[in-house]
This record gives C-alpha cells, sequence and structure tokens, in this order.
C-alpha cells in the first residue's frame, strides 16, 4: 500500500504478516494456505446435476455457530454466480448488480419503524400479486419496502438523539461477516445519519471509512485483515481523514490492530455500537473504545436503523451472544453471554419494519431457540413467534436454531404461529462420540426425532442444516456415521464446512487433528450425498405453483426479476428466477415453477 507519505503499510509488512499469522496461527504447514483458500473451493454442486465450482473457489454454504450462524462472511456477487447456471442467451449483456451494497433508497427508520422524515419517494401499495392470502400471511402489508428504493433518499436531519457533528463527515461503510453483523452495520448507520452525517458508497469520496469486521473462523479473519489494509490504502491516496474499525475482529484482536496498524485511527467493539457517532465525532483522534469493555450492548425498537439493501426482507436481531460452550467456537468469547431483548421490544420493532412495508422479518441471534430464558416472565421463543403472528408481517423467519433446545411445548407453539414452513437447525455432526467432544448436548437419535416432529406437525416444512468435518477424533467411522445421518434424515438443505482451529477454544488443543486434504475429500463427500438426496424433491416442484416474495431484478438479464418461495431463505437456498416483466419487486406473485436446475428455480 502506497500512499502519498511514502511507502506506507509496506514497510510494516513483517509485522502485519506476524499479526495476520498469530490470527491464523493454528492453520501451519505446507498446506494452510490451501486450507484458507481452498477449503471452499470443491464444488458447490446442486442437485442432480454436475455442479460448478464458483468465481470465488468458495463453497455456497458456509459455517455455523452454536446457533447456526456461518452463512457466507461477504454477501457478494453469490447471485452472479448462480445465474451462470441458468443463462437463457449468449449476448455477453452485463448483469447488474442486486444492489445489496448499494445506500440509495434507503430508508432511514427507527427500529421501531417511524421514520424521521418524508424522503419524498413514491410509496407503493404491497400485497398479493394474483393469489389467495394463506396461512403464512402471504397477503403482504400495505406498503412497499424502504429497502426497495421507492422510499428515495433525501437530506436526513438530525433529530438530536444522537447529537449533531460540525462540520458533519462524509461515511462509507463496508460491512463483512452475517446477518447479525448486517444488522449492526444499519443501526451505526442509522445513528450517524440522524446525527447528521452524510454516507457515501464511494470510499475514494469519504472523509471517513468504516469497516465493521468478523472473525468467527479463518477465512474471515484474514478477509478482515485485507479489508482493513485496502481501505488504509484508500485513507492514504484519498479524502479520508480517519479509518474506524468495528465488529468481531477488534474485540478479539484490538490491540494488534492499533499497533500494527497506525492508518486506523479508532476500533471499536461489540459492546459499544451506541458510541459510534461519538467516535467518529472525534476520529481524527487515535481511540480504543474496545478494551476492558465486555460485550452487553443491544439495541432496542428505538434505537435508529438505516436498512442497508433494496430488498423486502429485513433481519431483526432478536438476542446477542451464547451460553452453549461448543468447543469449537471462539463466538462468546468476543460476543459474551446469552441476552435478550424483551418480547414486546421485539414485536415494536417487526410491527415498525411491516408498516416500512417490509415483508419478511428475519429472526436471528447466536442461539435463537434460547430466547427469552434469562428474562424473568418475557417468555420464551415460542411465545415470540406467537406474539409475532398478530403483527402484519407477513412472513417471519426464524434462523439458527439449536436442536438440544426443542421440546413438546416449543414444537406446539411452533405449530400454532405464524411462521414459514422453514426450520433451519445446524445439527454439525452425525457421530455421537463426536457431537460430545463438540459439547453439542443433544444425541444424533434425538436430533432425528427434532426432525420428526417438526416434520409431523408443520406440513411441507423444509429443513435446512449445516455440518461439520474434520473435527478433531473425526475417525473414518464416525464420518460414516455423519453420512449416514444425512441420508436417514434427508435434508432440504445442507452446508458443510471443514473445522477451522480456532485460538482460545477448547477443541484447538485436542489430539487427532484432520488434515486439510481428509477434511476437503470428506466434506466434498457429504456435499455429493446431499445434492443426491435433494434432487427428487427438487425435482417434484416441476409443474406446481408456488408463492414467491419478489425481492427485486435479477441479477441474470436473462431474467427481469427474481424472487423466493416461503422454503428458500435469502443468499443460502437459491431463487426463483421470473419471467413475468410486470410483477412488482416487493410484493408477492403465484408463479408456476417451469424449470429447475439444482436448487434454483424459474417460474412464471
Amino acid at each position: 500500500m502506497r500512499g502519498s507519505g511514502g511507502h506506507g503499510a509496506f514497510v510494516r509488512l513483517n509485522c502485519l504478516t506476524q499479526m495476520v499469522n498469530r490470527m491464523l496461527a493454528p492453520l501451519e504447514g505446507e498446506n494452510a494456505e490451501e486450507q484458507r483458500e481452498g477449503e471452499g473451493a470443491r464444488r458447490a454442486r446442486t442437485p442432480g446435476g454436475g455442479g460448478a465450482e464458483n468465481d470465488h473457489g468458495s463453497q455456497k454454504d458456509q459455517p455455523a455457530d452454536a446457533g447456526g450462524d456461518g452463512r457466507r462472511h461477504v454477501v457478494r456477487d453469490r447471485r452472479r454466480r448462480r445465474a451462470d447456471r441458468l443463462r437463457r442467451r449468449d449476448d455477453g449483456g452485463d448483469r447488474r448488480d442486486d444492489g445489496r451494497r448499494q445506500v440509495d433508497g434507503r430508508a432511514l427508520v427507527r427500529a421501531d419503524g417511524r421514520r424521521r422524515q418524508n424522503h419524498g419517494g413514491r410509496q407503493h401499495e404491497g400485497g398479493d400479486e394474483s393469489h389467495p392470502t394463506s396461512k403464512h400471511g402471504a397477503q403482504g402489508s400495505e406498503s412497499t419496502p424502504g429497502g426497495q428504493g421507492l422510499f428515495q433518499s433525501g437530506s436526513l436531519l438530525a433529530s438530536g438523539v444522537y447529537g449533531i457533528m460540525s462540520p458533519r463527515m462524509k461515511v462509507h461503510f463496508t460491512t463483512l461477516g452475517c446477518p447479525k453483523n448486517q444488522v449492526d452495520s444499519e443501526l451505526m448507520q442509522g445513528m450517524l445519519t440522524q446525527a447528521g452525517h452524510e454516507l457515501t458508497d464511494a470510499a475514494g469520496s469519504a472523509e471517513c471509512l468504516i469497516v465493521n469486521t468478523c472473525a468467527f473462523i479463518d477465512r474471515a479473519r484474514e478477509e478482515s485483515v485485507n479489508t482493513i489494509l485496502e481501505l488504509a490504502r484508500v485513507k492514504e491516496t484519498g479524502r479520508a481523514r480517519a479509518l474506524i474499525v468495528t465488529g468481531c475482529l477488534t474485540q478479539r484482536y484490538g490491540g494488534e490492530i492499533l499497533t500494527e496498524i497506525p492508518e486506523v485511527n479508532a476500533i471499536l467493539g461489540t459492546s459499544e455500537l451506541h458510541r459510534i457517532v461519538e467516535l467518529v465525532n472525534q476520529a481524527e483522534g487515535r481511540q480504543d473504545w474496545v478494551t476492558n469493555a465486555p460485550p452487553g450492548y443491544l439495541y432496542d425498537a428505538r434505537t435508529p436503523r438505516l436498512l442497508s439493501g433494496r430488498v423486502p426482507y429485513a433481519y431483526v436481531k432478536i438476542a446477542e451472544g451464547c451460553d452453549m460452550g461448543c468447543t469449537f467456537c471462539a463466538i462468546p468469547q468476543f460476543r459474551g453471554a446469552h441476552r435478550s431483548r424483551p418480547l414486546q421490544d421485539v414485536v415494536a420493532e417487526v410491527e415498525g419494519l411491516a408498516r416500512q412495508g417490509i415483508q419478511e422479518a428475519i429472526l436471528v441471534s447466536q442461539d435463537t431457540l434460547a430466547y427469552g430464558r434469562e428474562i424473568p416472565g418475557n417468555g420464551d421463543i415460542g411465545d415470540l413467534l406467537l406474539a409475532l403472528s398478530d403483527t402484519r408481517m407477513p412472513w417471519i423467519r426464524p434462523m439458527y436454531l439449536h436442536p438440544a433446545h426443542v421440546n413438546d411445548r416449543l414444537v406446539d407453539k411452533w405449530r400454532r404461529a405464524r411462521v414459514v414452513p422453514y426450520l433451519d437447525m445446524p445439527v454439525q455432526h452425525g457421530d455421537d462420540e463426536v457431537l460430545r467432544a463438540m459439547r453439542r448436548a443433544v444425541t444424533a437419535r434425538r436430533m432425528k426425532d427434532v426432525v420428526a416432529q417438526f416434520r409431523a406437525a408443520i406440513p411441507g416444512l423444509a429443513i435446512r442444516t449445516t455440518v461439520l468435518v474434520g473435527f478433531p477424533g473425526e475417525t473414518d467411522a464416525a464420518f460414516d456415521n455423519l453420512l449416514g445421518f444425512v441420508e436417514d434424515v434427508g435434508f432440504d438443505r445442507l452446508g458443510v464446512f471443514t473445522y477451522s482451529v480456532e485460538e482460545g477454544t477448547p477443541a484447538a488443543g485436542l489430539p487427532g487433528q484432520i488434515t486439510p486434504e481428509v477434511m476437503a475429500e470428506r466434506a466434498q463427500q457429504v456435499q455429493e450425498l446431499q445434492d443426491r438426496l435433494a434432487w427428487p424433491r427438487q425435482k417434484a416442484l416441476f409443474g406446481t405453483r408456488q408463492t414467491v416474495l419478489v425481492d427485486g431484478p435479477s441479477a441474470d438479464s436473462a431474467f427481469p426479476f427474481e424472487g423466493r418461495t416461503a422454503g428458500q431463505a435469502p443468499e443460502i437456498d437459491g431463487v426463483v428466477y421470473l419471467r413475468d416483466p410486470h410483477l412488482s419487486p416487493g410484493r408477492f406473485a403465484d408463479v408456476r415453477i417451469v424449470e429447475v436446475d439444482g436448487y434454483e428455480l424459474v417460474g412464471e
């Protein structure tokens, strides 16, 4: 990174390399680079087809934490890669981005949905495109999503809660990691916009650069460090006066970042998000607000939030942290103990999002089924789902469900709640010895029973899971048990990832570490088995009529729009490409499936 002041970060290359190596220290040996870069390079196959490696050599599905998080750490270009398999013409036309990282057309709202300002944009009515109301609320709410760009951005004035900065700064955000990180970024952007700062997509024109990092596994840490260095170069050559690093990486390695990357003006841990405005106001100084700041922050429905995607869904973080103590997971180190938001506060946020035209609320946390247990009189996740059933939100989708928390009472509440027929339940493994070493607090037999119980209670249920291969001590027999488990259960979607040694976790010191080559081979076997098992269920969708939420313009220029069925979560489960040019983004449509290509569908 060369800047106007000299060779800059190149002088510190050795120090930075040592820092990165410490963060990635467990991946030693001549195959370490292959493990980091090629672990996901095995083909993300589609059921019934040959499959294809994606453009970046990373797999379609990514790891899950104790509650199941571990989706792609930076959501970018995935739809473009999928669209290649369905291209209908050879015109060489450019495919447009889906707009997830754009900020034009965003609506500044409080988390309870009250807009701070009328942006003057045209507001459409949402609702059913051409089909009757279903049990899952597909009739739609009364307005289209602010995230769809129908609320045009205007001059957003501060309202005093977070203070007006003088002079205001032009701020650029880069968000890495999972949907929970996306929520954190949207909250920080809302606070900054309310305080009078201006957001920009162009890093080179920004006066303040902010990167919200991820530290979940080795690849995420490496990507976070590389992004920080890229933005440091932008700072050296552009207008930026300040570079702020936030998120999980700073919570875990903040001191090293400040020491080794002098271009970083400030770091902010996961417990101090509400101080982002104060930090930006003082950004040209050098600040460290992560040291001795244990995780504890939870936003509420009154917190300003700037929805970052021009899409009709929004993530709602209902809790933070995890108490499960899985031996492979470092998340409690930087996200802290489990703590839930009050039930009525979550309901208020979801109602507010519905008023803004959002059609799908996706409930996320590290351990969603543990929701509410530590708040006396609050109610559990089942009570929350029943309460949300009375809101105007058409689709409600809980994610990251730990199977150890399931009981008969929860399944009964789930059956009565108005949620989409979709279950995201990471099992991690199918061998009892491995599950015990992981401290998953559940057996393979119990997980089979849980899946069968949910399937019996909810007709048409789609079930997604993730599994981890290569955990220390995973013998050939244990791996065979995993394959048998996957075959017995018959998941609709499955993501597989290889074990990553995490500093400070009990599993890091276990004997029987598996080589990267063996892990990659096992991961490919699992994915190939899953694709073969899933294909008959996918093929059966041909000719059926499906209710689809139209997410927006398609990444493939051969189709005007794309959307999802209730059995498809955003970014991880495939899409329905839509041929009708008269559909409206943010509304529901009844379509006939005329083509099935792996996990991708075509509807008209």
